[in-house]
Formats: structure tokens, sequence, C-alpha cells
């Protein structure tokens, strides 16, 4: 940086020289101190959080306009003057994670005033320093990452690392803590997304954990995936009552209202088809020949889609000239099944095509309230 020296009464050149020395010692001493700045701004960062052995960077302006708890406590309101920094290196607010192990997720960084500036060397610290250190360990790596991610998304940076199921879990955790859900929200579904196509396993494994974290961050297209995996689940008895405790009331109210009309749409569909077939056995009427022929080849199995739709075909072909009221309401009953890709024995269910149990367009929040 080049000095342009001004000439001025009463010594302000060497003033003004001196002044910038400073600036210039200060910008040396961010650059070296800190690498994770995240900004594409080249205004000097202002705030200073400390995450284990990463230390951020940052600027009130963005936290305050990210997180509703930076808001709060950044404010003159609540930020107390005495923590205030005032070094060459521009930061005037210090952070510091300490980490309850009894509860690691709700740790939330704390103000380092200046008088203990000689902690922030050490980065976060644990208030159970005699726990388990493979549990500090883990807990260590899970809140970097938590950590790392939130900051990105604050400042729209891509995160590289490979997201988990866990991690998502956790980011959207720390999002709530900090209440900013809505910033943390898009990101969050398209990492449960892509996660979800890459394993296809989330959601069949773990859709009471998924439609908890759709719930979170209001995301409808993983709420149906894992709506529909939770009636399916509880319809082959995968899922127990007790597990489906930990759900808001109404999503619970839901699943069954699904479940309920799930099994009147199969029951219409065996009730139907089993008068024909006792009718045929017993020969107590004249059953349409091509309706005979199909549930003479097909006695004893299991139907599948292409096989209803085959009696759908034939339904309609001679509904046009038989007077029998059952053949209407085998007609309506396959359609309805058809139309809403049930698998067609009664016992099972395939969940990605269960197109009735989305839940609807009735959803566990408001989208005019506060997150």
């Amino acid at each position: 940086m080049s000095l342009k020296r001004t000439v001025k009464p009463d010594g302000k050149a060497v003033a003004d020289n001196t002044k910038r020395r400073h600036l210039e010692t200060a910008l040396e001493l961010s650059q070296k101190v800190a690498p994770l700045r995240l900004a594409a701004s080249s205004a000097p960062a202002d705030v200073e959080i400390a995450i284990f052995d990463h230390v951020y960077h940052l600027h009130a302006i963005s936290l305050r306009n990210c997180s509703k708890v930076f808001d709060k406590g950044l404010s003159d309101r609540w930020w107390k003057p005495e923590n205030t920094h005032n070094g060459e290196d521009g930061i005037k607010y210090r952070y510091k994670l300490v980490v309850d192990v009894k509860d690691p997720m709700s740790s939330i960084v704390e103000p380092v005033p200046p008088q203990r500036d000689g902690d922030r060397t050490s980065g976060s610290s644990f208030r159970n320093p005699n726990d388990n250190s493979q549990l500090m360990a883990i807990t260590t790596k899970a809140l970097q990452q938590a950590y790392a991610r939130i900051f990105h998304i604050f400042y729209h940076k891509a995160y590289s690392e490979n997201a988990t199921f866990s991690s998502i879990k956790h980011l959207v955790t720390l999002a709530n803590l900090y209440c900013c859900l809505p910033v943390v929200a898009q990101t969050a579904e398209s990492m449960l997304i892509a996660w979800s196509r890459c394993r296809g396993t989330v959601v069949e494994i773990r859709p009471i954990d998924t439609i908890l974290l759709a719930i979170k961050i209001r995301s409808k297209i993983i709420y149906h995936d894992a709506f529909i995996h939770l009636v399916g689940g509880l319809e082959n008895g995968d899922i127990g009552n007790l597990q489906m405790q930990k759900l808001p009331a109404a999503v619970r109210e839901r699943i069954w209202i699904a479940r309920l009309d799930i099994a009147q749409m199969c029951t219409g569909v065996y009730q139907a088809m089993t008068w024909f077939t006792m009718a045929i056995a017993k020969k107590r009427i004249d059953v349409p020949v091509p309706l005979k022929t199909f549930f003479d080849d097909t006695k004893g199995e299991d139907y599948d889609a292409a096989q209803y739709r085959k009696l759908l075909d034939i339904v309609n072909m001679i509904k046009t000239d038989s007077k029998m009221c059952q053949i209407d309401s085998l007609q309506k009953s396959i359609s309805k099944v058809l139309h809403n890709r049930l698998r067609l024995n009664y016992d099972t269910a395939s969940y990605n095509h269960l197109v009735c149990a989305t839940g609807g367009d009735i959803y566990p929040w408001d989208n005019e309230s506060d997150w």
C-alpha cells in the first residue's frame, strides 16, 4: 500500500501516516488469523467466533440479518460494552463455543471479554472435562461441521464436505437454536433430497426423524415422502405405536386417516372379487365368460397392477352388456385402487406409490407464522 504524503499544518501528516500504518498492520493480522473468512466483501470483519480449532472472522451485519439470536445479542440493548474489543485487528466482538457434553447441540457461543483474550487461542472448551474423551471427539467433529455449514450458508458459500443424515440433523438443530431456520431451510432440504437419492435409505429407515426434520424446515416434498413411508410402515408393522408418539398429534391423526382410507379401498376390491369367486364356484349365477375365464386362470394368486388393469379392461368391456350391479361395484373399486397406485395384495404396500397417503395439502405448520 503506497502512502502519499500530504503537507498539513500542526504535524497532521505524521498522524495520517501513522494511522495508515496501523491499518496496514490490522489488515495483515486479519489475513493471518482468519483463514476462514467467508465474505466476498472487502469490508473488514468485526466478529470473531472460535469453534474449537477453527476461528471464523465474520461480520456483525451478516450475523444479525441471518440469526435472531445474534440480532439481539449484538444489539446495543443486549451487548455489554465491557465485552467490546478495540484491538488493531478491527475485531469488536469475540465469541467462543463452550460445550456442555450432556447436551452438546444445545451449546451456544459465549462472548469473550477483552481481559480474557488469551482464552480464545485455545478455541472452544468443554464444561465437563472429565467425560469420555471419545464422546468429546465425536461431539467436536459434529459441532465443527454444523457451524461450518451454517456460516457458509450465511455467506452463500458452497460447503464441499459430504452430508450425512446426522450432519443435516445437526445443522437443522443448530439453525433452530440460533433462530435462523428460514435462512437454512432451503439448503437443508436440498441436502436431504440429495442424500435420499444417493443412499435410498434415509426415509425408509428413519421416517419419523425425517418427518420431524421436514416439519422444522417446512419442506413439503420431504414431508410427503416421509408421510407415505410412515403409513406404509404402520401397515406392515415396521413402525410401532410407541415410536409414533414422537410425532405431533395432528400428524398422527392424518396418518391414521390415510391408513383407514387404504383399508377401505382394499376391502372394497376384495369384497367385490370374493363375491364373483364364490358365485363362480357355486354356479349360482351366470358370470360373463371373459370374467369367469380370468378368475379361473388367476385362482390363488396375489394380483399385481398388470392383472388388475387387465381385469378392469374386461369389466369395462362387459359392463355395457351386463346389468349386474356387482360388475359396477367391481369397476369402481378397482379404478380407485389403481388410481391410488396401491399394491394389490392386501398385507403389503409399495411405499413410494401410496399416492393416497401423502397427507393432502394439510401441513402441521402455518406459513404465515414465525418459525
